[in-house]
Formats: C-alpha cells, structure tokens, sequence
C-alpha cells in the first residue's frame, strides 16, 4: 500500500486550487478583507473538512486492514499535499 495520496485526493486538490484562483481573480480590488475572508473561508469548509475526514477514514482502513502500514505518514501526506495545493493557488 502506498503512501502517497490517493487519486481522488489529489484530484479534489486541483479542483480546489482551480476554486480558489477562480474566487481570487472574481474580486475587483475594493472588498474589505473580512469580507473577502469570510466569504472564502464557506468555500473551505465544503472543500477542505471533507477531504480531511476522507484521509483520516483512509489512513484508519489501512491502518486495519494492514497493521504495519504507517498510518500517520499518509495521512501526514494526504494534508501536506492540500497545504501545498492551498498555498499556490493563493499565489
């Protein structure tokens, strides 16, 4: 069993990093950044605390299914990964 994050991981992370420079290119400039930041900060929790509860899910099945396999390296992964994603999709 890998380690990596899965395809559908990965996946879910482009596809939030696409929302994100979507939502940053949509605003003109003039928005009050505790507007900007509530208003994406939606956007996050339906993107990102299901993916994070779709890893841990993961890395616990694993973890059943095959007592030496490292779980807490995947799921270390699976959110470096989504860090990673999230920090230059802001750029």
């Amino acid at each position: 069993m890998s380690l990596t994050p899965p395809l559908p991981i990965l996946d879910h992370s482009q596809i939030l990093r696409e929302v994100m420079l979507v939502y940053q290119s949509s605003l003109l400039g003039d928005e009050d950044e505790d507007d900007v930041s509530a208003g994406f900060n939606q956007v996050l929790d339906i993107m990102v605390d299901p993916v994070i509860t779709v890893c841990v899910a993961n890395a616990d099945t694993k973890k059943k299914a095959r007592p030496t396999w490292d779980g807490a390296v995947f799921l270390l992964n699976c959110l470096c990964y989504l860090l990673v994603c999230s920090f230059y999709g802001r750029l």
